[in-house]
């Protein structure tokens, strides 16, 4: 199957925008229903997600989902608007550079969008939700007003990957890894444990079929419902 058939895509839109789903983005990310219904309706209806509709192949379209809404919740945005522009600039964040001593993880993906869903694909790959090249935890930071925004995930051995749109200085003898912090101007920031990745990549390992429960929250009158 090379893509998302028009059916498939209102299919998966559907499943995003049930009770079932949402309740359980909700338990995995131990915040309260109201507040993933504020993000994932002004992300569903700017056509942020589902990805599937850019042609985007299915195996990668729904992790790359699942960052997005991953990075929807850790941007902490309240007024739609925001919600998506926010939300859209975190996930476009370049790789700025890795410090630490310890050997990491493979080379980087070109933005944060792109790394989170790798790391969650491999999480929902793996059958103890955990994974032993990653310590985490993943940390979204901004500065005052905003005016930047920083990434930071922290592989095994020591090593962590930096994400941000102001461009960082370059290390002092050109190793970042003989450096073993970098001081980044933030103010406020979103911390994503490795227990809940675990569990938010577990969602999106769930295979699920629509069943008739919930009308008022399926644009295909149904509520998927899920399945082992």
């Amino acid at each position: 199957m090379k893509g998302y058939t028009e059916k498939a895509i209102e299919r998966q839109a559907a499943l995003y925008r049930s009770s079932v789903f949402r309740s359980s983005v909700s338990n995995a990310l131990g915040r309260a229903r109201a507040e993933i219904e504020n993000f994932m309706k002004p992300m569903l209806e700017a056509g942020c997600i589902p990805q599937a509709k850019s042609g985007m192949p299915p195996a990668s379209a729904v992790w790359a989902d699942a960052a997005m809404i991953l990075v929807a919740h850790a941007g902490r945005q309240q007024r739609p608007a925001s919600v998506v522009r926010v939300t859209t600039r975190l996930c476009s964040l370049p790789h700025q550079l890795d410090v630490g001593r310890g050997r990491g993880q493979a080379s980087p993906l070109d933005s944060l969008g792109m790394e989170l869903a790798e790391l969650l694909r491999r999480l929902g790959a793996s059958e103890s939700g955990v994974l032993a090249t990653t310590r985490t935890p993943v940390q979204i930071m901004w500065s005052e007003g905003g005016t930047a925004l920083f990434a930071t995930i922290d592989y095994a051995g020591g090593r962590k990957r930096i994400f941000s749109d102001m461009r960082l200085p370059a290390p002092l003898g050109g190793l970042a890894g003989n450096w073993d912090f970098v001081q980044l101007p933030t103010v406020g920031g979103t911390l994503l444990s490795a227990e809940s990745l675990a569990s938010f990549a577990g969602i999106f390992r769930t295979k699920t079929d629509p069943a008739p429960s919930d009308p008022d929250e399926s644009p295909t009158n149904s509520d998927p419902k899920v399945k082992p």
